[in-house]
């Protein structure tokens, strides 16, 4: 087991911690790597005893910056001092994890050599309700959001390959969220997860988690909402958005030049409508390249600016018709109309011919 290196983040510990670590020595070799999040001092006596008594590694937080903190403070240290390291085994330290079952874990990721080993608990007996409830819910969420079907998300006993760490540090979140995050990242890299039963332990009710129910629970659930609006199926509505903000710069524009302009003629509303599209224009194209499409594909800039052209010479004779037969005083509002019938054709333009979409596979290993 000297290939793994046991990693505990701790905040506020108490003699839990050092149980733990005395169960730890007793039984395994294996290097511990303790990662103190900014406790108070009164606690500095627990993690001297942990690097004098049991000889681990203490890493310092100046202030509390939170669990995902604490995990990437580790990667980065693994990857930069400990070569040898192949696994890393992030255990709560509030003794929530038996030896036998972080063993478990350890053995699974030994003959699988690849992919995220999770320690996922059975939820049997009396466990707290907040516990069970926001478990039950963020595993439902994140089934029929991303696609992946484990039993336990917020299991604090992980085994990380030392090959996924680099792309791991690059992971939003800095708190209880980054190890939710953490989960949807293996789908984006096609990483296996692997599901390892184990006892589920609760200590005098979890009263001593640090999880704060309020603001822990908007940040982790957050993350459903950006992965939602950041995936394909939303697709058409960030597209909305996009032209729905682009649209209201051309209108803006548009209305503001002809009432302007002191003649009404059909080269007027060209060149007052060229004006605002390649305003609204630049700014849709950007928009769709990085937020809706996510992609640009080979000479998208001129299909794109290849399309804005069409658009604007059918927009233009359809406006000057219409407003130069008995419609005049109300151009901004057939212009309005005439574009969003266009703006809805243009959609499955840039979808089918412009922009190329990306697509993530997904792989699991399951028992």
């Amino acid at each position: 087991m000297n290939s793994t290196v046991i990693v505990i983040p701790s905040l506020e510990p108490d003699k839990k911690l050092l149980d733990l670590l005395t169960n730890l020595k007793e039984q395994i070799s294996t290097e511990i790597l303790i990662i103190n999040d900014g406790s108070p001092l009164h606690f500095q006596h627990i993690f001297e005893n942990a690097k004098n008594q049991f000889s681990c590694t203490v890493l310092e937080h100046s202030e509390n910056y939170g669990k995902g903190a604490a995990l990437k403070t580790a990667m980065r240290y693994i990857l930069a001092n400990m070569p040898h390291i192949k696994h890393m085994v992030t255990v709560d330290s509030d003794g929530q994890h038996r030896f036998s079952d972080i063993n478990k874990c350890i053995h699974r990721a030994q003959e699988e050599n690849t992919g995220l080993i999770l320690g996922t608990r059975t939820f049997e007996g009396k466990v707290p309700f907040r516990s069970l409830f926001g478990n039950v819910l963020t595993r439902k969420i994140l089934k029929l959001s991303t696609g992946i079907n484990i039993t336990d998300t917020q299991t604090g006993l992980r085994v990380i390959p030392r090959q996924y760490m680099k792309e791991l540090l690059s992971v939003e979140g800095e708190r209880f969220e980054y190890e939710l995050r953490m989960l949807i990242e293996t789908k984006k890299h096609c990483w296996p997860i692997i599901c390892e039963p184990i006892k589920t332990i609760y200590i005098n009710d979890n009263e001593t988690s640090h999880f704060r129910a309020i603001s822990d629970s908007i940040s982790i659930y957050s993350v459903f909402i950006k992965y939602l609006f950041d995936s394909e199926r939303f697709q058409f509505f960030r597209y909305l958005i996009s032209a729905l903000l682009s649209f209201t710069v051309d209108i803006l524009a548009y209305g503001l030049l002809i009432t302007l302009a002191t003649n009404f003629t059909l080269s007027t509303v060209v060149i007052v409508a060229i004006s605002a599209r390649i305003m609204s224009s630049t700014i849709n194209y950007l928009l769709n390249k990085s937020i809706v499409f996510k992609k640009e594909s080979d000479f998208s800039l001129f299909k794109y600016f290849g399309l804005v052209f069409a658009q604007i010479s059918v927009s233009s004779i359809l406006v000057y018709l219409l407003s130069a037969t008995s419609f005049e005083n109300y151009s901004v509002m057939i212009k309005v109309i005439v574009d969003s019938c266009l703006f809805l054709l243009s959609y499955q333009i840039q979808k089918k011919f412009i922009f190329r979409k990306e697509k993530y596979g997904y792989s699991a290993k399951k028992n």
